[in-house]
């Protein structure tokens, strides 16, 4: 991934999760559950957080059309 691809799916990940507070709601909640509020969360955490997950594999499936769209319209 470059760094404009990184941008971007990191941009959409957070217009997603702005758009839909119920969404960001549930994975704040799976993030207080599994990870607490006292460390940063490690890749073993990862098995414990499917819809995290989930999230970061749609937005990087979103993210990577988005960017095609826009190289086909420029």
């Amino acid at each position: 991934m470059t760094s404009y691809q990184t941008f971007s799916a990191l941009m959409t990940a957070v217009i997603a999760l702005v758009a839909n507070p119920i969404v960001q709601a549930r994975l704040q909640a799976e993030m207080d559950l599994v990870i607490g509020k006292d460390r940063l969360p490690t890749f073993a955490d990862r098995e414990k957080m499917p819809y995290m997950q989930c999230i970061v594999s749609e937005t990087l499936r979103y993210a990577c059309i988005a960017l095609v769209i826009v190289r086909i319209r420029c």
